[in-house]
């Protein structure tokens, strides 16, 4: 069900892509992101997130993914961030108003995951203001496990986790599975 009542296919995130952020993405994922704040909390002030001017700047390292839209919309966003000692955290997190509970979330996250994966990510956190429940509720249908709970400089924080495990030699294809122990091999 999307936010204004109306039934949404299951399969409505197959109209989107995830890929890359590219030259040019910025001042689109900056308004994403912000529009998303402004929408939790009333109004937002858009000098106390100036890491949206440049990502790839203020989180070295990191890796952004958008979703589009079929007309090249960027319509949902989130960073990973490595964090040191195979853990790294996922940021900036955020999917259009009128999107939301279509799947495109879930497409960024999953997203997120396989890159965190490919860098031999052992567990990936998050966190989010614990008040807004419906977001939350998202991150736990993802199967992220909460963890605690802890006072932020807006409010309280819900912070989440979810131990990734690399997918094992059966559950690959043959190509993946010889690519994989290739590569353990050196």
């Amino acid at each position: 069900m999307a936010d204004d009542g109306t039934r949404v296919p299951d399969d409505a995130s197959t109209d989107f892509v995830v890929r890359e952020l590219r030259h040019g993405d910025g001042a689109a994922v900056r308004s994403l992101v912000l529009a998303g704040l402004a929408e939790h909390w009333g109004s937002v002030d858009p000098s106390l997130n100036p890491d949206l001017d440049d990502l790839a700047s203020a989180y070295p390292g990191s890796r952004t993914l958008v979703a589009v839209d079929p007309d090249g919309t960027i319509v949902g966003t989130g960073t990973l961030v490595p964090r040191g000692d195979g853990v790294a955290e996922v940021v900036r997190m955020s999917v259009t108003t009128r999107l939301r509970g279509t799947g495109v979330g879930r497409l960024v996250l999953d997203a997120l995951t396989a890159v965190a994966l490919a860098r031999g990510v052992e567990r990936m956190v998050l966190e989010t203001t614990a008040s807004w429940t419906a977001t939350v509720a998202f991150y736990e249908r993802c199967g992220l496990r909460l963890t605690h709970y802890a006072d932020g400089d807006f409010g309280r924080d819900a912070w989440f986790e979810r131990r990734l495990d690399p997918p094992s030699p059966e559950s690959m294809s043959p190509e993946t599975a010889a690519s994989s122990r290739h590569d353990r091999r050196g």
